[in-house]
């Protein structure tokens, strides 16, 4: 009997496992990204701590400092949506982890 010959359809079966393979990839590298943001924004205010008595920051610098980084969190949230819109998702969260680093 003649091998049997690859037809469409197990190159659509293996396609879409492919594709399931690289969503998964997806999930998981955004998990981690999404895990190093909420890191980095969280760890402000006990970090503050130190910060303070290391520079001597009296509590108007602290709140202000504190301030400034939720505002540019803030900011940062509105810009990355629209660069998201215009590039795509994975160049900004490539540029955002980059940038946090």
């Amino acid at each position: 009997a003649p091998a049997a010959q690859p037809g469409p359809e197990s190159e659509e079966h293996a396609a879409g496992a492919q594709s399931e393979t690289e969503a998964l990839l997806q999930v998981r590298l955004l998990a981690v990204a999404r895990a190093v943001f909420q890191m980095t924004r969280i760890c402000m205010g006990p970090l503050m701590v130190d910060m303070a008595s290391e520079h001597g920051y009296t509590a108007e610098q602290k709140g202000l400092l504190l301030s400034a980084f939720a505002g540019g969190y803030a900011l940062t949230q509105i810009a990355g949506g629209l660069a998201a819109d215009r590039f795509g998702g994975a160049p900004v969260i490539f540029v955002g982890l980059l940038s946090s680093a």
